[in-house]
């Protein structure tokens, strides 16, 4: 079967060198160490033609709900950014009620 460098691997697939090094150890590919006179090298075996490529399946299910996930996350978002500019307005009535603002002064010092 023939084989190439986990560099070549990496820009073979478009992924990182790292990421063909985890999916070796993950069994996802199959390499083998090869003694050059500079050291050990890996040698990533190409699969067949006929063998799926790395992916990842995910399932509709699974979709759909990171889907509802994000927007339940995008609405807890907005709720925060609401309640930080009325929170900002508070502050700001406050501080113009103790004398330490005059309107439009985003200071929080006396001159």
């Amino acid at each position: 079967m023939p084989t190439m460098t986990i560099n070549e691997a990496a820009r073979l697939r478009g992924v990182s060198p790292d990421t063909i090094r985890r999916h070796i150890r993950m069994g996802l590919l199959t390499a083998r160490k090869e003694h050059t006179p500079r050291g050990i090298r890996w040698l990533v075996e190409e699969p067949d033609a006929s063998e799926t490529p790395l992916r990842i399946d995910v399932s509709e299910a699974a979709v759909r709900g990171m889907q509802e996930a994000l927007e339940v996350l995008r609405e807890e978002l907005e709720a925060r950014r609401r309640e930080a500019w009325q929170l900002q307005g508070l502050l700001k009535r406050t501080l113009h009620l103790l004398g330490g603002l005059d309107d439009g002064d985003t200071s929080t010092e006396k001159a």
